[in-house]
């Protein structure tokens, strides 16, 4: 396994919500994240 994408987050909260917003998003949208190394931003998804 190899990790091919990560992000800061400032707390424990702000990185949970970021996790399942990420879990949500199609599989075309993952991948190009990570093939643009792009910040994920929730965008008012709390």
């Amino acid at each position: 396994m190899t990790l091919v994408w990560s992000q800061q987050e400032l707390d424990k909260s702000s990185a949970l919500k970021t996790e399942i917003a990420i879990k949500k998003l199609t599989k075309k949208r993952k991948e190009e994240l990570v093939l643009h190394q792009q910040s994920f931003a929730l965008n008012g998804m709390e």
